[in-house]
């Protein structure tokens, strides 16, 4: 049988969790701001990469256009 806690004692839970919620307030803001922080950084090391590439393309990157090269540089021969 399921128990159906009285009205009297839901305001009182409701307080608790908004008072939770609220003390743990500064603690998302500051996370929230070391994740912007590192999304900034991870942000401008892509920009660098496509900056120093020759095409655009970082480097590492796969690009389907090219003849994949062997070791020696020349082109793949079958």
């Amino acid at each position: 049988m399921v128990t159906t806690r009285s009205n009297a004692e839901n305001p009182n839970t409701m307080e608790r969790i908004l008072e939770m919620l609220m003390e743990d307030q500064p603690n998302r803001d500051v996370e929230q701001q070391q994740l912007e922080t590192c999304f900034a950084r991870l942000e401008a090391m892509m920009e660098n990469l496509f900056k120093h590439s020759d095409d655009g393309t970082p480097k590492g990157s796969v690009n389907k256009e090219e003849t994949p090269k062997n070791h020696t540089g020349e082109g793949k021969t079958e």
